[in-house]
């Protein structure tokens, strides 16, 4: 690592790959004709980086004490069982609808149903909204207590989601599909006590982390979810939420006269908006059962859509069970994992804000998403609060931007690299099976 280029002082800021103002060192770089017998005409010292090493750093860190910092975070995180969190973007990237992308289809399918008519004032000013804002949450807000509009927004999305994550569901049962999820509950399950378990919390309908339990290819162990409901074709809310290591137990033989059984390996898996599965009767009663093409029998989806009414619903049953097991999880957390979660969910962004003026500034913390939102750059970046997390994001050139603090408090650093660790596939190689950063 030693002779590698390096700045001190400097942009902190990512680099976007924009060659336009040169320090003097860059300017020196740029005007070599050829290095290492590769011509890099007007080019700065960041790109330069790249396509010699992989990696371009900003700040006055070395090269080979960031990679050894980062690493350093995430084996702290993996190693003590991080609470895994789960949002839009980790369904995403398997072609499940995020809420954004279900706006044309809402507006299309609502839109041409009678019971929109009926209820055109609340529907043109939602209408009016979204064309301003394009945002199809907020613009859900204005949408009044009017439950025959929200149940039909719940159906369509309902539909839209399931038909993806059923698409999902076929190519795993042909073989065409692994889940880089299924890697990451294994390996962390890997000496799984009966205190130690994995969770995970997801706002996300779909059961794509259903799934990457049941694929987990180990023909010693046995995942068992458990996300609040019996077990069976047909199961009813566990009120007593007994959770998954009770569960597990209650199903495990005595090993020693039964040496052949698989180990049960226990994972929560703790749905805070609903789930495709989850079905409500008229009484308000809910029910878990097979996820269909349609919904017969006057059964409404148990998913709570974003709305005025979407907190009201979060405080009655199975919602509030399901929110308070999640809230005691991130409390208890030694780390945290978070897989396309943007931090504009209430429920889990508010309490992990509470955990944060307490107790949480040095438990390790990382983050993977395609894109970084603004609430989660300003939840860590410009928090120094925070002194030990790494969050992994896509680069203008294809690669990734890493930024981290390993407890040093002051200003994140910031570096680029040239694979995609903020691929969760990837992201495994490289931190779960041991490849070189």
């Amino acid at each position: 690592m030693d002779g590698r280029p390096k700045r001190s002082g400097g942009r902190s800021a990512i680099h976007r790959g924009r060659c336009g103002a040169f320090s003097p060192l860059e300017r020196g770089v740029r005007d070599f004709g050829s290095i290492r017998g590769k011509a890099f005409p007007s080019i700065c010292l960041s790109c330069l980086l790249i396509r010699l090493y992989g990696f371009a750093i900003f700040g006055s860190m070395e090269i080979g004490a960031a990679h050894q910092q980062i690493r350093s975070i995430v084996e702290g995180c993996l190693g003590n069982t991080p609470v895994i969190i789960l949002g839009s973007g980790a369904s995403a990237a398997y072609g499940i609808h995020t809420m954004d992308a279900l706006a044309d289809e809402i507006i299309r399918q609502v839109g041409a149903s009678q019971e929109a008519t009926k209820q055109s004032e609340d529907w043109q000013v939602f209408l009016s909204e979204i064309q301003k804002t394009s945002n199809l949450e907020r613009s859900l807000e204005t949408i009044e207590r009017n439950d025959t509009l929200t149940k039909l927004i719940a159906k369509v999305t309902w539909a839209l989601i399931c038909e993806k994550d059923y698409d999902v569901y076929k190519k795993l049962i042909g073989g065409d599909l692994h889940l880089a999820l299924s890697d990451t509950i294994s390996h962390l399950s890997n000496g799984t006590g009966p205190v130690n378990y994995t969770k995970i919390i997801t706002t996300n309908y779909d059961r794509l982390a259903e799934y990457a339990c049941d694929f987990v290819d180990d023909e010693y162990r046995e995942y068992l979810h458990y996300t609040g409901f019996g077990y069976g074709l047909i199961r009813r809310p566990d009120d007593k939420f007994r959770t998954a290591i009770q569960n597990a137990q209650r199903r495990t033989l005595n090993r020693s006269e039964h040496p052949d059984i698989r180990k049960i390996i226990p994972v929560e898996i703790l749905k805070v908006h609903g789930s495709l599965d989850w079905f409500e009767h008229d009484d308000g009663t809910t029910i878990g059962l097979p996820a269909f093409k349609d919904c017969s029998g006057g059964l409404i989806p148990a998913i709570i859509t974003p709305g005025k009414r979407k907190f009201e619903r979060t405080h009655v049953h199975p919602y509030s069970m399901i929110i308070e097991a999640a809230r005691l999880a991130l409390d208890n957390a030694s780390s945290y994992f978070a897989i396309g979660f943007g931090f504009r969910d209430n429920h889990i962004h508010d309490n992990l804000e509470k955990k944060l003026k307490h107790q949480m500034r040095t438990k390790p913390f990382v983050v993977l998403a395609k894109t970084l939102t603004q609430e989660t750059r300003s939840f860590f970046l410009e928090n120094d609060k925070l002194g030990n997390f790494a969050l992994f994001e896509e680069n203008d050139e294809g690669g990734s931007a890493i930024h981290f603090r390993n407890g040093s408090g002051g200003a994140a650093h910031s570096i680029k690299h040239v694979r995609k660790l903020w691929d969760l596939k990837e992201f495994n190689r490289t931190f779960i099976n041991g490849e070189e950063l």
